[in-house]
């Protein structure tokens, strides 16, 4: 669960809405959660994460992943549309003119455009900066499985290579010597 009051750390961290794939189990309510805070009703494609799943096996929510350098914001043909404040992309709904190149340059498709004649504007993730509860985004508070988190890219990278680490420790026990090898069992 996040510690974090803000939507980037103290030190400027990008953050992001992590998902554990152990822990989801594809029940959508980040989605709904997500469209009655955004959008005042419970319609999931207005939703800024998805709920996703892979292979019939795996499921994952996924929302914008507020990268460094950010493919959407270049092909954006209204450059002031789409920006990056304090490591969030926004999108500013007055200059948005619903070209939708921003949701093909989006490399996780995390990207959505809301043509309702009231709204006009690229759909996106923005961690919630001004309706967090308890210091988190809503869609975090609120899963049931827990499965969701707001973490810094850094705390990822690290998650991820301990997993790493500890994935290939794993397949070195189960591995048989290679032809040669002598094993000295204490």
């Amino acid at each position: 669960m996040a510690t974090e009051n803000s939507s980037s750390s103290k030190s400027g961290e990008r953050m992001l809405i992590s998902c554990d794939p152990d822990k989801c189990d594809g029940c959508s309510i980040c989605e709904l959660v997500c469209s009655h805070v955004k959008e005042g009703t419970f319609i999931p494609t207005l939703s800024r994460i998805r709920t996703v799943r892979l292979d019939h096996v795996v499921n994952i929510a996924i929302a914008c992943r507020h990268c460094e350098d950010p493919s959407c914001v270049k092909a954006c043909t209204k450059s002031e549309a789409l920006k990056i404040e304090n490591h969030i992309l926004v999108c500013d709904r007055e200059k948005c003119n619903l070209c939708g190149w921003c949701v093909d340059a989006c490399p996780f498709g995390t990207i959505f455009l809301d043509s309702r004649a009231e709204k006009l504007c690229a759909v996106v993730c923005d961690l919630c900066i001004h309706d967090k509860i308890d210091g988190e985004p809503p869609c975090v508070k609120y899963c049931p499985k827990k499965a969701l988190s707001l973490e810094s890219t850094k705390s990822l990278a690290q998650k991820a290579k301990e997993n790493i680490i500890y994935t290939r420790l794993s397949e070195l026990e189960t591995e048989t010597p290679r032809e040669g090898v002598k094993i000295v069992e204490k």
